[in-house]
Parts: C-alpha cells; structure tokens; sequence
C-alpha cells in the first residue's frame, strides 16, 4: 500500500469569474431607466420614490443656489449623531 499524499488535481473546469464591466453597467442603466418609467406612469408613486430625472434636478437646483452644503450639512449630523447613538 503506497503512502504518497500529493494533492489530487482538481478535473472538473470549475467556477471562473470574469468580470465583465459592460454588465455592470447595462444593468445599471436598466434599473434607473425601469424606475423613471415606473415614477413617470404612475406605477411607483412620488412619495416613495421621485423619477431619478427630478432627483438630479433638485440636486443641479440646491448646487447653482448654493444650499446644497447646508442641507448636505444637515443630513451628515442626523447621520453621525444617529450613528453615535446607535454605537
């Protein structure tokens, strides 16, 4: 009886991800373009969640009157004091 312990080779061809950045980003641009379809037709109501177009709006709106840093602001205290308490 042999005592030859070397690694067996592996024979099947195995799981080899590949990245492939163009699905990544088709898949992105999917998701924004069935969310602004659904905000735009009523299917998902502006109230939970606005059509990414008038998201970029408002945010090109708060940038060129200069109230952007003060919301922005606003938000990251409720975020670290949330996250403090939270801790």
């Amino acid at each position: 009886m042999s005592t030859d312990w070397s690694p067996v080779r592996f024979r099947a061809g195995g799981f080899e991800p590949r990245v492939v950045a163009a699905i990544g980003a088709t898949s992105f641009l999917v998701v924004i373009a069935a969310l602004e379809l659904g905000a735009r037709t009523g299917v998902i109501g502006a109230l939970m969640f606005p059509a990414p177009s008038a998201i970029g709006a408002a945010l090109a709106d708060l940038a060129t009157s200069g109230q952007l840093a003060r919301h922005l602001g606003a938000s990251l205290r409720r975020l670290a004091l949330g996250w403090s308490l939270g801790t």
